[in-house]
C-alpha cells in the first residue's frame, strides 16, 4: 500500500536486496533503519508507523552519529519556520 505526506510525496520501507530474497520482516534490516541508526536520516513523525524508528533515532542521538554530532535544526521545524515568516512578510 503507497502512501503519500501532505506534499504528495511518497512514503515508504526500503528494504535491501538480501531482505528481498530471504523474505524477512525485521524493520532494523531496512534502509530506512540503517539510515536512522547511522544519524543520517530521522524518525518522520507524520506518520504512525514510522514511531518504529524513534528508538534507532534515540540510540544515533545518544552516540552522536550523524547529524547528531553538531548542532541542527529540525527539518519540520525548519519548514514550519519558513512558512511562518512567509505568512508574516505577506
Amino acid at each position: 500500500e503507497a502512501k503519500s505526506d501532505q506534499y504528495g510525496r511518497n512514503v515508504g520501507v526500503c528494504w535491501n536486496g538480501s531482505k528481498v530474497h530471504s523474505g524477512s520482516n525485521d524493520i532494523d534490516q531496512s534502509l530506512n533503519y540503517q539510515l536512522v541508526l547511522s544519524g543520517n536520516a530521522l524518525a518522520y513523525r507524520q506518520f504512525p508507523s514510522s514511531k518504529q524508528f524513534l528508538p534507532a533515532e534515540m540510540d544515533a542521538r545518544q552516540n552522536a552519529r550523524g547529524v547528531w554530532n553538531s548542532q541542527f535544526q529540525n527539518p519540520w521545524e525548519y519548514r514550519k519556520e519558513l512558512r511562518n515568516n512567509h505568512n508574516n512578510n505577506k
